[in-house]
């Protein structure tokens, strides 16, 4: 889980199981990371920034830590994703309405045109086959979904608009729901992902600006992380100096009910994000 507290070190680090520290990558303003299902083999973006003008993705080499840049033709490629297949990787820009689609095998890109308004997109889901993929947008407040089973031929299809600010977003490994952090909404959105609907959305007192979002392999538990930056969360103990918390809540898909509230660091933000992978049946 990250934070939006600002950090001296601008860099991907690597830790050991054991928490010792192993290798990094220093680049500016590292944003979204995200693991390749199968290749030793981790794809970092960026975050934006004014005072940053660079124009690629970082392929990093999980054993050796080094590292590989893929260009892009925009500024602020933001959200990642990648197939459960392992052979494209898509990314977009919170600047330019433009999708970039690159082939894992031989790095070659092509790219699309995202149709609409000004949608500005900060996060990617990818179903658990791969074939659909969805996307969150900051200015629109909306949901849209793509068409990703021939990657060279994206289709757009219809928005939903579910709040101010939707952030993180993460597929169920059965592929029936999709969860959504909306920001500026204090909420998050359940969307029926066979229907293609917004079922409704889950609010809590342990919830407030949620950033980040997980699931469990197995499907059964949500994990939501929220800034709190008004301060408002009132922590089990309090020491004088000490900033308010930020938190994790977890949830139970089933019933959709919160059943545990953690109390994390100040500005808890976006959690670690991973393939979601197709749930096996039987």
């Amino acid at each position: 889980m990250g934070s939006t507290r600002p950090s001296d070190i601008q860099a991907v680090v690597k830790f050991s199981r054991e928490n010792q520290f192993v290798g990094q990558v220093v680049f500016d303003y590292p944003g979204q990371l995200l693991i390749h299902p199968t290749q030793d083999v981790l794809y970092a973006s960026r975050q934006p920034s004014d005072r940053d003008t660079s124009r690629h993705l970082v392929e990093i080499r999980r054993s050796d830590m080094s590292a590989f840049q893929v260009d892009v033709t925009f500024p602020d490629a933001y959200p990642i994703a990648i197939r459960p297949q392992g052979d494209f990787v898509f990314t977009s820009s919170i600047d330019v309405d433009q999708m970039m689609i690159v082939d894992v095998n031989d790095l070659k890109v092509s790219f699309f045109d995202i149709k609409g308004v000004k949608h500005a997109f900060s996060y990617f889901t990818m179903a658990p086959w791969g074939v659909k993929m969805w996307g969150s947008a900051l200015r629109s407040g909306t949901l849209t979904l793509f068409s990703t089973s021939n990657p060279h031929r994206i289709v757009q299809h219809h928005s939903l608009r579910v709040g101010s600010d939707p952030r993180q977003l993460t597929y169920s490994p059965d592929a029936r729901r999709v969860y959504a952090a909306v920001r500026g909404s204090d909420q998050v959105a359940v969307l029926n992902a066979v229907s293609e609907i917004i079922d409704g959305y889950i609010q809590h007192e342990g919830i407030s600006s949620p950033v980040g979002i997980s699931i469990t392999e197995d499907g059964k538990y949500l994990f939501v992380s929220s800034e709190f930056p008004d301060g408002r969360y009132q922590p089990r103990f309090s020491f004088e100096g000490e900033p308010a918390p930020g938190t994790v809540v977890v949830i139970d898909t089933e019933t959709l009910d919160v059943i545990k509230t953690i109390e994390a660091g100040q500005g808890s933000a976006a959690t670690g994000s991973r393939v979601v992978l197709p749930r096996p049946v039987g």
